[in-house]
């Protein structure tokens, strides 16, 4: 039973509330997954109530990876902050995995290499719908460390490049070496509609945005981005 592994992983780091919590959900999931792996069109869901939710993907590890299966994390009854913390990455989709985030904060994540909040790999798929993502570090280094908030992976081999969608989101003083929001790869893709990039920060270049592969933007605002080589792209 999913619920009870999540209370027992809860358990054994002393949580005593009784409450299945976010990375108890990831831990219960990839628990299951690993005995029973997921076939293509498996969607597992989790629920956040409208809280501070704690994600240190630094301590989960492979539990924090979609692959295969879509993942939906969202907050119907309100809002939900996912944290991590200032020390730990986020959420990484690979393979032919898919990520829907809904009506989420994503901030305070870092990661060195960028992707910080949320990594797309090749042939993986993102969606966000009103998400914002904010204060997540990506690193300093403009040769290596791309897209503050995300990262989408171009393509590999035979592989597609990823794909991520924003929908009504915002994503809000992120910084990298070069992309301080988001840098998109040779053949990946990004299209945000409806959406805002505003006081993000990149070392190099692409203050908001460094694009190798397709960006679309439609009714999105870009404002107070920041970077030596375009502000904004």
């Amino acid at each position: 039973d999913l619920h009870d592994a999540c209370l027992e992983f809860e358990a054994a780091l002393g949580e005593g509330s009784g409450a299945c919590t976010l990375m108890g959900a990831l831990y219960a999931l990839a628990d299951a997954f690993s005995s029973q792996p997921p076939s293509p069109t498996t969607v597992a869901t989790v629920r956040l109530s409208a809280h501070t939710h704690e994600l240190s993907c630094a301590f989960l590890g492979t539990a924090c990876e979609i692959t295969t299966s879509t993942l939906v994390v969202e907050a119907p009854g309100g809002r939900a902050t996912v944290d991590g913390g200032g020390a730990s990455w986020g959420f990484t989709v690979a393979d032919a995995g898919a990520l829907e985030l809904r009506n989420l904060a994503l901030a305070n994540f870092a990661n060195d290499g960028g992707g910080a909040a949320v990594y797309v790999g090749s042939g993986a798929d993102a969606t966000l719908d009103d998400v914002q993502v904010q204060d997540c570090d990506g690193g300093d280094d403009p040769t290596a460390d791309f897209g503050g908030a995300l990262l989408v992976a171009g393509e590999d081999g035979g592989t597609r490049g990823g794909r991520a969608v924003l929908r009504n989101s915002a994503l809000r003083r992120n910084r990298a070496g070069a992309g301080g929001a988001a840098f998109v790869g040779p053949g990946a893709s990004l299209t945000a509609d409806g959406s805002v990039f505003q006081a993000n920060e990149a070392k190099h270049k692409g203050g908001a945005i460094v694009a190798v592969g397709d960006v679309t933007l439609q009714n999105t605002d870009l404002t107070a981005n920041r970077a030596y080589l375009g502000g904004a792209l």
